[in-house]
């Protein structure tokens, strides 16, 4: 049996608490018959503790991140290794393509933090300048739960989409692979210098860059919104259910005092 108490150290002597120390019997009772339901593997972990995130979660597109910084870092270091003599017929589009390229590497960072928070490889994180809790593996899979439970009701929804819909980033694998094989060959046709390179062959260039970033953007955001627009809904579930649930109490207030006229004729007291 896991010893979980072990991780717990106190030099203070428990016969201080006196009586107060006695559980009651309904206490004892509670904990007999509602114990918290721990698989063995799960209560040995938590007696060995700490517990470390990555030794039960991945993030199945870190490896993507990795390889398409790598492909940038090179076309960023090659850009800016005197241009003007190595692309001579591309000078300024060369200098659009670095810039490019430095937006693309602020974008995969954005991308594996919030990739690693929604595969539980990382905590949760407040975003004190916007004021949201981002979204995370578990607050995602809770929330989501709740809201199929909603949207089963109210839409007749019978799959886990408003699950995963907070989850869409982690399932780009191919869109991933494409633009990493695209950046792949842009370092690859830089690499030759002095270089022949024209200026709408960089351009064309520039575009794959652009396009890879957004593919991240629009993925990072979309998730993000639909996370934070389904805990909205989930608090306006919580007012309406409150309502829809008031008691005789909770009905005299609203009927006497706080009710307005929307309220009362929808639940039907005036």
């Amino acid at each position: 049996m896991a010893n979980v108490l072990s991780r717990l150290s106190t030099t203070f002597s428990s016969s201080k608490f006196g009586n107060d120390i006695n559980l009651s019997d309904k206490a004892k009772a509670f904990l007999n018959t509602e114990p918290i339901k721990m698989s063995s593997w799960a209560a040995s972990d938590l007696a060995n503790g700490a517990i470390t995130r990555s030794d039960y979660f991945q993030n199945p597109v870190a490896t993507y991140v990795s390889s398409i910084s790598s492909n940038l870092n090179s076309i960023i270091t090659l850009c800016i290794s005197d241009p003007a003599n190595n692309y001579p017929s591309s000078t300024a589009a060369i200098q659009n393509l670095a810039n490019s390229s430095n937006n693309l590497v602020t974008q995969l960072n954005l991308f594996l933090q919030h990739t690693n928070r929604i595969s539980g490889v990382s905590d949760s994180y407040f975003d004190s300048s916007a004021g949201v809790i981002k979204p995370n593996y578990q607050d995602c899979v809770g929330s989501g739960g709740m809201l199929l439970a909603i949207l089963g009701t109210t839409d007749n929804v019978r799959n886990s989409a408003p699950i995963l819909n907070q989850f869409t980033s982690l399932y780009i694998e191919e869109e991933l692979t494409a633009n990493n094989w695209s950046i792949g060959n842009t370092k690859n046709s830089l690499q030759t210098v002095p270089s022949t390179l024209t200026t709408s062959q960089v351009n064309a260039m520039n575009v794959i860059i652009n396009t890879a970033n957004t593919l991240l953007y629009t993925r990072r955001t979309e998730d993000e919104n639909y996370f934070y627009t389904s805990q909205q809904i989930l608090k306006d579930f919580q007012i309406l259910n409150g309502l829809q649930n008031s008691g005789s109490t909770e009905k005299n207030l609203i009927t006497n005092k706080i009710g307005t006229t929307k309220l009362k004729t929808s639940l039907g007291i005036e």
